[in-house]
């Protein structure tokens, strides 16, 4: 095996091994385990479920149940919310470890990101292969395509944790503030709407949200009848390097500031 095999056997490994211990730190005073972390995103989307078929929510092209056209819309969303959340929390959680020389504060966020991502995914194929195979729906039209925007999402989560443990190492307050700023974000992603259904003036202020292009995204490899001429792949792209790369320079430039930070 070539010495960049072994490096990137050895990364990966650890990136393993971080995860599985966020995991187990995160819920292991659940009573279920680590199935806790899939309830939040799960409860919404049943909950949401109830409310919308109560007013006959209509999802013209997407089959016939709201559960699945709700799934497409929140767990993408909730993808980015969690790991942005579960990377930070992994970091505080495992700073002790980093007194290990191989490891650097960017792996804790890694490991984070990679245990909340895992959650998401399961529960995004759970569901997916629940109804093709009780209800032998039409979707996914490509399940692996579909998760794209999930991976994409994540990516932009890791830049944005590295981005904010940076400014909180000045701005203590900095993760309330950012809560309450993203806060708006699951109504403006397209959770129970598409695109092209609000108005030209709504969906010229939704385009600056590269949310509401993974939403779309989703839908349009999920339902096979469905079509976007919203989605900007050049424009959700460029979030997904921006955020990682900007991301990534932060936390090399400031990982003393990093290393610093109280829990």
């Amino acid at each position: 095996m070539s010495a960049i095999g072994r490096s990137i056997g050895s990364q990966a490994r650890i990136f393993y091994t971080l995860a599985v211990r966020d995991i187990q730190m995160k819920h292991r005073e659940s009573p279920i385990g680590v199935l806790s972390g899939l309830l939040e995103p799960l409860a919404q989307i049943l909950i949401m479920t109830l409310v919308f078929t109560a007013i006959r929510l209509r999802t013209a092209d997407m089959g016939d149940f709201v559960l699945i056209f709700l799934m497409t819309g929140i767990l993408p969303i909730s993808c980015f919310r969690n790991i942005v959340s579960g990377a930070e929390m992994g970091f505080n959680k495992m700073r002790k470890s980093l007194a290990l020389p191989q490891l650097r504060p960017m792996d804790l966020i890694f490991g984070g990101a990679l245990a909340n991502w895992v959650m998401i995914a399961a529960l995004f194929v759970s569901i997916t292969m629940f109804f093709k195979i009780v209800y032998n729906t039409d979707s996914p039209e490509n399940l692996t395509l579909a998760m794209i925007p999930l991976i994409g999402n994540m990516i932009i989560g890791i830049g944005i944790a590295a981005i904010n443990l940076v400014i909180k190492s000045w701005f203590p307050f900095w993760a309330r503030l950012f809560a309450v700023m993203t806060a708006p974000l699951s109504v403006m992603s397209g959770m129970f709407y598409t695109a092209e259904s609000m108005p030209t003036k709504i969906q010229n202020i939704l385009y600056w949200n590269p949310f509401m292009h993974s939403t779309e995204l989703c839908r349009m490899f999920f339902f096979p009848e469905f079509t976007s001429t919203f989605f900007d792949p050049y424009y959700y792209g460029g979030w997904v390097i921006g955020a990682f790369s900007i991301g990534m320079l932060c936390e090399r430039t400031f990982r003393y500031r990093l290393l610093s930070l109280k829990p």
